[in-house]
């Protein structure tokens, strides 16, 4: 009993951590940002190879120590990188979580909170403020821009920016059923309202979550930030206010944290350490606030313990292996900071994009913090929250959110395609985007790759094998449904009765 008991406490201290939930990117680019002696080994050179993966496994199926060698390079590169990286965030009064984001707060609590105090509510309430809580806007205007001169521009660190330069709510939030037009404008808050946005209405100002995210014309209903609302009022929205919540402290809460990454930033060079450092702490920490409050969770869990968990899921019975249902502990749950910062980035971009219009110009594609356009006047520079010009290109296709075809000088092609890995993407050509496009032919989309590793818990689920491999299939099964395609390809909103 004695045994079997040690051998319980040892397996419930075990916990698998990903990586990845770390430090977001390729170990082949992570191992070269951070510059360590074990680079990922490249089996690019091999004869009769399509890639790394193909060959890797074809050593796996005839037992070749090769195989062992490949994994030992991964296992101490990934050891040097993230001693580096534990170094770094050291150094700068940081604290290391298990994912980036939970770094992210654990360096701003440990120095750079000050005398703050942050004040979050319970979990009901958060739940009810998170109904205000929208990402970034990503949407198609016109969907072919003919042969001409465009341009694409980003805004430098676009969160990071309105982090620093804004006020946030720290109090507890008041709820109250009487809120007046004064108190949108006297006060940072989160209100439940009925909106009236006029059915021309080119550009939407708010969005509303049904399916996906649209930013539709008519009477929407929703909770928003008191700064959208002022700007609904602004542009002349009819706005009944129902009820919400009004905070009595705002304080700018988040500014010496940016600029101390951001300063890291500048002083360093793309592709650097310290670059990738504070990237990722500049852009981690706002949603952190907003996170669930409830989670899951892997565990092994013996038959006479399985009444002290709700158990989601059956891994693997032999193997005592169960998902289960766990309480995400802390003091970090202020779902407000995030609405605040992220109704702030949109309305920077909703501005922009206004402001392109107003002048006569024209949008064909914006994504959070960037925008595709024929007006080339966007006053630019490295300062943060200023805008910085990507690309020139001549013709573009955009079919879906964040999968378009554009083309640079010299005919070259720049291509993004969601859900699609690299390897595919560069089999995409401009034809591949006109004939879906215009003929609706997703052919050259459609694609299949055998003898793919799959992900742990794909892989155990479906093989109960923690190493296994499958065909992967992926197809272009919908056309672009946020706005109304128009029969020239260009879009309008939809009226929100359509969508409802």
């Amino acid at each position: 009993m004695h045994e079997k008991g040690e051998l319980r406490k040892a397996y419930n201290n075990i916990k698998l951590i990903d990586s990845y939930a770390l430090l977001k990117s390729s170990l082949d680019k992570l191992t070269k940002d951070f510059d360590v002696p074990h680079k990922k080994l490249n089996f690019m050179d091999k004869p009769n190879t399509k890639n790394d993966y193909e060959y890797l496994y074809h050593l796996f199926k005839i037992g070749d120590p090769r195989f062992d060698e490949y994994l030992m390079n991964d296992c101490i590169g990934l050891y040097e990188v993230l001693e580096k990286f534990f170094t770094l965030i050291k150094n700068h009064g940081g604290k290391v979580g298990i994912t980036t984001a939970s770094t992210a707060l654990k360096t701003f609590q440990n120095s750079y909170l000050d005398d703050y105090v942050l004040k979050m509510g319970g979990k009901r309430l958060n739940e009810e403020l998170k109904k205000g809580y929208y990402g970034g806007r990503t949407e198609i205007y016109r969907m072919y821009a003919k042969q001409d001169n465009y341009y694409w521009f980003d805004i430098n660190s676009l969160y990071p920016f309105v982090m620093r330069n804004n006020s946030f709510p720290i109090s507890p939030p008041i709820r109250t059923k009487n809120i007046s037009k004064n108190d949108i404008f006297d006060y940072n808050g989160i209100v439940n309202v009925d909106v009236y946005i006029p059915n021309n209405t080119y550009l939407p100002l708010l969005p509303c979550r049904l399916d996906k995210l649209y930013f539709p014309v008519g009477k929407i209903s929703g909770y928003y930030d008191n700064l959208f609302i002022r700007k609904a009022y602004e542009l002349g929205y009819k706005v009944n206010i129902k009820d919400g919540f009004l905070f009595n402290l705002s304080e700018p809460v988040f500014k010496k944290y940016v600029d101390t990454f951001f300063k890291l930033k500048k002083e360093s060079k793309s592709g650097t350490p310290t670059y990738a450092l504070s990237k990722l702490m500049m852009n981690s920490l706002y949603g952190k606030f907003a996170q669930k409050q409830e989670g899951e969770s892997i565990k092994k869990i013996f038959p006479d313990q399985q009444s002290e968990y709700e158990i989601l899921d059956v891994l693997n019975v032999n193997e005592h292996l169960f998902k289960v249902k766990s309480n995400v502990k802390g003091d970090h749950f202020i779902p407000q900071l995030s609405i605040h910062v992220t109704t702030l980035a949109q309305l920077e971009l909703f501005n922009a994009l206004s402001d392109i219009l107003e002048k006569g110009y024209k949008i064909f594609y914006c994504d959070t913090d960037s925008v595709a356009t024929d007006y080339k006047n966007i006053r630019c520079s490295n300062n943060l929250g200023d805008w910085k010009k990507e690309y020139t290109f001549y013709r573009g296709y955009f079919l879906l959110p964040k999968t378009y075809y554009i083309v640079l000088k010299d005919d070259k092609g720049k291509v993004r395609a969601k859900g699609y890995r690299s390897e595919f993407q560069k089999g995409f050509s401009e034809n591949s985007f006109k004939k879906a496009l215009f003929k609706k032919n997703y052919t050259d989309f459609t694609v299949s790759k055998k003898d793919q590793f799959q992900p742990f818990l794909t892989s155990y689920k479906r093989f109960g094998s923690f190493v296994s491999v499958a065909t992967l299939n992926k197809s272009i099964k919908s056309t672009y449904s946020k706005r109304k395609i128009l029969d020239d390809f260009n879009t309008i909103p939809f009226n929100i009765n359509k969508l409802v």
